[in-house]
């Protein structure tokens, strides 16, 4: 049972595939984009930034007492501020982030959104803070204040944005006005402050440098809003679209399967009254006749296998791994039953099965089971060549729950198609061009058996070579009985 090492593989974990929500809107969703999630996502980025800021400020009062280096810079040497700052932002980082790990599970969005808006008001003043120190005026440390206002357009509304570069101009305009007027000493890294020295002979330079980085920060507000109010109304935009083309489509669906119920009844009528003719139950038919029938029941027995499949592929898919109804079962009794009913296909395909199934307890709803099982092992009887074989196993494994195995010697997939092969009516060229009647849902039963069972299915294939399928069941399947 080994498969080829030529083969390409591809695992289809569906054992962690979410389904999606029922009633999910794009309007529920961006109306709460500050919210749950999302909102505890910027908390944590906006801590895990401040430790990188913490680094920086510790490693730049580090190399002031690097001797000779900061003379050679013609900077102030030997700085203790940023040691100081350094270690208030640890403090209220690990503060901050406390407290949002216990209101990610428990606590209500309003915390969370007052625990973002406290980070930013520290920030913005500890980092006024660091303007004084470095020099307000003497430095282009001013500019440092664009990081929290970037952000801010994009992570907030505008008008929240403009609560944020508001209030840093006010903590900039005050550090600046008490600088000038002598109640906070004017501070600097640099060795020479010539703005400071001129400020007293002359005060207007003080008011076009102030003026000219509010300028620069509002035109930055400006453009950074824009751009996110259009991305964001751009995003509601798509997302409404995809919402009325997702429920046209269900809608579509809806009465495609109203159809499809309606044509069960019919059809199994005319499949009954051409079983009734052919047996000569309505007099003797002529040869011609009788092919002309032959030909009905076959396309008959085809539209009839496509609404069957239609109507298992809806059954699954309203199904939930809560609503699922389990039972304990033999694995192997089940692969059984699924050999005799594709027996007959197998014969006039002229493929031989071989079957090695050892007894393994599991719990699983026997319907679903039976589905993924027949569908697995019909698509490999189909596509495999005429006097081909097609192997059949299953086990258990010591340290998680059983393996099932269907390999067959056909025409294979390509690496690039094998993504593709559990999308609904979905089927290669090759796949197409060797058996024209199948109706491409098999796989997609399969794959929405597989979700809510939490299955992995593991698909090995090499062109014109075979296709070899690994069930994989995880140990939560596994019956109490099973290890008795």
């Amino acid at each position: 049972m080994d498969s080829s090492p030529k083969m390409h593989d591809h695992v289809f974990d569906f054992s962690s595939e979410a389904q999606p929500p029922a009633n999910d809107t794009c309007k529920i969703l961006l109306n709460n984009i500050l919210f749950n999630d999302l909102l505890s996502e910027h908390i944590f980025w906006y801590c895990r930034f401040r430790w990188i800021v913490i680094a920086v400020l510790i490693f730049f009062g580090m190399s002031s007492f690097i001797s000779g280096l900061f003379n050679y810079l013609n900077l102030k040497p030997d700085l203790h501020w940023p040691f100081g700052i350094a270690g208030i932002a640890i403090i209220i980082n690990i503060l901050f982030k406390t407290h949002a790990d216990r209101l990610q599970t428990s606590g209500p969005a309003s915390s969370l959104l007052i625990n973002m808006w406290t980070q930013i008001i520290l920030d913005l003043v500890i980092l006024t803070i660091v303007v004084h120190f470095v020099g307000s005026l003497d430095s282009v440390i001013s500019f440092a204040y664009l990081f929290h206002i970037v952000l801010s357009c994009i992570f907030f509304s505008r008008i929240q944005s403009l609560l944020v570069i508001t209030f840093s101009s006010i903590l900039f305009i005050t550090c600046v006005i008490l600088e000038f007027t002598g109640l906070l000493p004017p501070s600097s890294i640099y060795k020479n402050t010539f703005l400071i020295e001129n400020a007293a002979t002359n005060p207007q330079t003080i008011f076009i440098h102030i003026f000219t980085i509010l300028s620069i920060w509002f035109v930055v507000w400006y453009l950074v809003s824009y751009m996110s109010s259009l991305v964001r109304d751009r995003d509601y935009e798509l997302c409404t679209t995809n919402q009325r083309l997702k429920e046209a489509q269900e809608e579509k669906t809806k009465h495609l399967l109203r159809l499809t119920h309606e044509l069960k009844a019919p059809f199994a009528a005319i499949d009954a009254n051409i079983q009734v003719i052919q047996k000569g139950h309505c007099g003797i038919l002529p040869f011609k006749a009788l092919e002309l029938l032959e030909r009905i029941a076959a396309r008959s027995r085809k539209l009839g296998d496509v609404i069957q499949a239609m109507l298992q592929l809806e059954n699954v898919q309203k199904m939930t791994a809560e609503m699922l109804n389990t039972e304990s079962m033999d694995l192997a009794e089940i692969i059984k039953w699924c050999l005799t009913q594709v027996q007959a296909t197998a014969e006039k395909q002229g493929v031989k099965i071989e079957a090695n199934l050892q007894p393994v307890q599991i719990k699983a709803n026997e319907d679903c089971m039976k589905m993924l099982f027949s569908n697995v092992i019909s698509n490999a009887i189909l596509y495999s060549h005429q006097n081909a074989h097609v192997s059949v196993a299953c086990r258990p494994r010591t340290d998680s729950g059983p393996i099932a195995f269907v390999e067959d010697h056909g025409i294979g997939i390509f690496p690039e198609k094998i993504d593709k092969i559990f999308d609904e009516y979905y089927r290669t060229d090759e796949a197409v061009s060797h058996n024209k009647n199948s109706n491409g849902l098999g796989l997609a039963i399969v794959k929405h058996v597989a979700q809510i069972h939490r299955l992995s299915i593991r698909v090995a294939s090499m062109p014109n070579v075979g296709t070899r399928f690994e069930i994989l069941f995880p140990s939560s399947l596994l019956s109490p009985s099973a290890g008795k």
